[in-house]
C-alpha cells in the first residue's frame, strides 16, 4: 500500500511538472485527475484500516484465536478425522462383535465362539458405515443427542431424589413404564429427526392438517391408544377377580 502511494505521488509531482507547457484545459484536467487519483488513495487507506479494525475486534473480543490448548487439540482431533472415522468405526465394531458373540449366530466350535468369523464381519461392517460420510453424521447426530436425553432424564431423577425420604429412589409401577416410553419415544425422535424424516413430516402435517392423510393417523393413534388401554384394565380387573375367588374357595 505504501509503494502504491508513493508511485501515486510520483505520478502527480510528474503530470503537475509536465503540466507547465501545457494549456489551461489540460492543466485543468490534469488537476481533476490529481484529486480523483487523491480521493482514490483516501478511499483505499481508509478501507484498509476498517479491514485492520475488524480483523483485531474479532480477534480480541469475539476470541476466534484465542482457544485454550485443549479446545486447540480437539480441533485437530477432528481435521485429523478420529471424530469421522476412528471413533464411528469403534464404536460399530464394538457393538457388532458383541452383538455377534452374544447370540452366536454362526455356531460354536469346541464349545467356544467363533471369535475370528465374528471380528471379520464386525470389521467389514464397521469398514462399510465409514465408508459413508452421511451414515457417519447420522451416528454421530443420534448419539450427541441420545446423551442429552440421558443427561436430562439423570437430571429429572436427581431432582425426584430431593424430594423423596430418606430411602433409595426407584421407578416403580407406572412410573417405570411411563419412563420407559417416553425414553423410546425420544430415541425414535432423535433418529427421525437424524435422518431427516421428522422435519419432511412436520411439514406435512403442517401443510395437510385439514387432510385425510392427518387426520386418518390421528385416528389411527387414538384408537390404539384406546385399546391398550382397555386391554390393561382387563387384565389387572381379571386378575383381581381370580384372587377374590382363590381367597373365597379357601
Amino acid at each position: 500500500m505504501f509503494f502504491l502511494f508513493r508511485t501515486s505521488r510520483a505520478a502527480l509531482a510528474a503530470a503537475f511538472v509536465r503540466s507547465k507547457s501545457c494549456p489551461p484545459s489540460a492543466q485543468l484536467a490534469m488537476s481533476l485527475i490529481s484529486v480523483g487519483i487523491k480521493r482514490q488513495i483516501h478511499v483505499t487507506l481508509l478501507r484498509v484500516r476498517r479491514e485492520e479494525f475488524s480483523k483485531t475486534f474479532k480477534n480480541h473480543f469475539l476470541g476466534e484465536k484465542h482457544m485454550s490448548t485443549l479446545r486447540n487439540t480437539l480441533v485437530f482431533f477432528d481435521q485429523l478425522g478420529v471424530y469421522d472415522v476412528v471413533l464411528p468405526f469403534l464404536l460399530v465394531f464394538s457393538l457388532v462383535f458383541a452383538m455377534l458373540e452374544k447370540t452366536r449366530v454362526f455356531g460354536e466350535e469346541g464349545g467356544q465362539t467363533r471369535k475370528n468369523l465374528n471380528s471379520m464381519v464386525a470389521f467389514c461392517s464397521a469398514f462399510l458405515v465409514v465408508a459413508s460420510s452421511q451414515l457417519v453424521a447420522v451416528i454421530n447426530e443420534t448419539i450427541a443427542r441420545t446423551m442429552v436425553l440421558m443427561i436430562m432424564a439423570i437430571l429429572f431423577m436427581i431432582l425426584l431424589g430431593t424430594f423423596s425420604e430418606d430411602k433409595p429412589l426407584s421407578l416403580k409401577g407406572g412410573w417405570h413404564s411411563s419412563f420407559m416410553w417416553i425414553m423410546f419415544v425420544g430415541i425414535a425422535l432423535i433418529l427421525l429427526n437424524s435422518l431427516g424424516w421428522l422435519q419432511f413430516a412436520w411439514e406435512y402435517a403442517a401443510y395437510n392438517l385439514n387432510g385425510p392423510i392427518v387426520g386418518s393417523f390421528i385416528l389411527l393413534v387414538i384408537v390404539l391408544g384406546f385399546m391398550v388401554w382397555l386391554t390393561s384394565g382387563n387384565k389387572a380387573g381379571g386378575g383381581g377377580h381370580d384372587h377374590k375367588a382363590e381367597g373365597g374357595g379357601h
